[in-house]
């Protein structure tokens, strides 16, 4: 997988971008890399500059992205993702040579909110899919209907490979919710913009019935792009160790 570091040290910190999107996604928080911290933002396979995996499969995905964490030096590692990106970091989770010493996800969806199942049909999807996103028109009047986002949602498909961002929606609706992460027991910290979609508020008390352990963080004044619209915010909670701020691992 391709991937860009920003800084150096020995605290390495791992950044997941979400779906369409690729490692430049991070470049606003990597501005706030303090000395002694490595920054490593990937490019997920099948975006950016990264191939599109053998299998779309998630837990293969996730395998694959455990290999190359492994990799990478760093005395302690923590794992920052963007929406969909939390899956493929969840996924590799166990299979990690040293375990995280924290999670942080950003405006991660708990479950596929029936609008992405409508992309993902396997009979009449695609015509669906790329109505929306795969052509200016669609892409405009997709970008006006989320007009109460800071941000255009759609530049990115603009240069998108839309069969691997079709192939990434249908692994992430196929693995269904978040309840099968119970398991992991790993500090996390579940970060959401202030007017983000109604689907990612609806999944914070799903996160946190599974998690209980884990916090939560308002980012003020940012929509679904978080990580860009509020990385200063954020950078304070990335990049500050996990036990200066009381996290622990639950029993």
């Amino acid at each position: 997988m391709h991937y860009v570091s920003h800084g150096s040290g020995e605290r390495l910190v791992v950044g997941l971008h979400g779906w369409t999107g690729d490692h430049t996604h991070f470049d606003a928080l990597a501005q706030y890399v303090p000395g002694g911290t490595r920054l490593v933002a990937f490019d997920l396979p099948g975006f950016g500059k990264s191939t599109a995996p053998d299998s779309w499969a998630m837990e293969d995905v996730g395998r694959e992205l455990a290999a190359e964490i492994d990799r990478l030096h760093g005395r302690t590692l923590t794992i920052v993702t963007n929406c969909s990106g939390a899956y493929p970091a969840l996924m590799a989770a166990p299979h990690l040579a040293r375990q995280p010493e924290r999670l942080v996800l950003v405006d991660a969806f708990a479950y596929a909110p029936k609008y992405f199942r409508v992309f993902t049909n396997r009979s009449w999807g695609h015509h669906a899919y790329n109505t929306t996103f795969a052509n200016p028109v669609g892409r405009r009047i997709t970008n006006f209907a989320l007009r109460g986002q800071k941000r255009d949602m759609t530049s990115d498909f603009k240069t998108a490979n839309h069969a691997h961002t079709l192939a990434w929606l249908r692994s992430c609706v196929e693995l269904g919710d978040c309840r099968q992460f119970a398991h992991l027991r790993i500090p996390t910290l579940i970060a959401h913009g202030e007017a983000t979609f109604t689907a990612v508020r609806k999944s914070l008390p799903m996160w946190r019935e599974i998690w209980p352990h884990a916090e939560t963080l308002q980012l003020k004044g940012a929509g679904h792009l978080g990580l860009i619209e509020a990385a200063a915010q954020l950078s304070e909670s990335v990049f500050t160790p996990a036990k200066a701020k009381g996290a622990s691992h639950a029993a």
